[in-house]
């Protein structure tokens, strides 16, 4: 039995992972009724892995020349049917069987609302050969400890992609997404945490692996100990740094398009937190602090 559901999976040269992450998605205990995949220009096999399945739910696109992994994103997304619920999907994962079903589940109530929606998972982190290194992907980024909302993601992003499961509204604000720098990701947090809502499903739904190809995770990233940590912090207090450099480019993009559509409560908060870009990391952590105070989980 299929579904109101639209799968869009990206390829680059994904000749190695592929066919896994399709098997994934063909296996789930409740079926999309299209999978898009837009292929940015592979010069290996991948196209022909996909092709050889011959399934008629697979819409495979070809770009002519790379548009990078964002704007691909925005393409698949655009081509999926009009009304559907999208899952987004990276070609080097491993869906639990389960995924959508869980996901649909908990988003299926807000469907058709005209409010941008989106169900969201942990994720269990592994090796190219599907070792765990961690059963908690917020675990490794120290997302586990603290709510989920728009006072901690300013600090940083903890949604990734291949998590999440959209309603046609938020499909409507990812396709007006900016083109530049900023990951699809962190763009629809963004959008559900001011504006939208979100469903937060504190179990792993899939396997995120993690390889010298990957666009979002440093293979090289080690979670430091609670010492080095301190350690870290307090060394920088005293050197002059980059601390949320990246965080602050995202948040004045976003603050540049969308503040007529945030709350007075929304625009003090961005427009607090834009105000420290240029201060110390001891203001800048001390800002941190007084937006977490009342977030963290015992």
């Amino acid at each position: 039995m299929s579904n109101p559901i639209s799968v869009a999976l990206t390829t680059f040269n994904g000749e190695k992972y592929i066919k896994e992450q399709i098997d994934s998605i063909l296996n789930q205990t409740l079926l999309p009724n299209e999978i898009i995949i837009s292929d940015d220009h592979s010069t290996d096999n991948t196209i022909a892995i996909i092709e050889a399945y011959n399934n008629p739910i697979f819409k495979i696109y070809q770009n002519q020349s790379s548009i990078g992994v964002t704007e691909n994103f925005k393409k698949a997304v655009g081509l999926t049917q009009p009304g559907n619920l999208i899952a987004l999907a990276d070609q080097d994962d491993i869906w639990h069987n389960n995924k959508l079903e869980v996901l649909y589940g908990q988003i299926l109530p807000f469907k058709d609302t005209q409010i941008p929606v989106i169900a969201y998972s942990d994720l269990t982190l592994v090796d190219e050969n599907k070792i765990i290194l961690n059963e908690s992907f917020w675990n490794e980024l120290n997302h586990h400890h603290h709510e989920h909302c728009l006072e901690t993601l300013l600090f940083g992003n903890f949604i990734t992609g291949h998590s999440i499961l959209m309603n046609a509204k938020m499909k409507d604000y990812f396709l007006a997404k900016p083109k530049d720098f900023i990951l699809h990701d962190v763009w629809i947090a963004f959008i559900a945490n001011s504006f939208g809502k979100t469903i937060k499903i504190n179990e792993p739904l899939a396997l995120y692996r993690q390889h010298s190809q990957n666009v979002n995770y440093n293979l090289n990233f080690k979670k430091p100990s609670y010492q080095q940590e301190r350690w870290k912090k307090l060394k920088m207090i005293f050197v002059k740094n980059n601390y949320l450099e990246q965080e602050f480019k995202i948040a004045s993009v976003f603050y540049t398009l969308y503040k007529k559509e945030l709350s007075q409560h929304q625009l003090l908060l961005f427009e607090e937190f834009l105000m420290a870009e240029n201060k110390t990391f001891l203001f800048k952590y001390l800002l941190l602090k007084k937006y977490f105070k009342h977030h963290w989980i015992k």
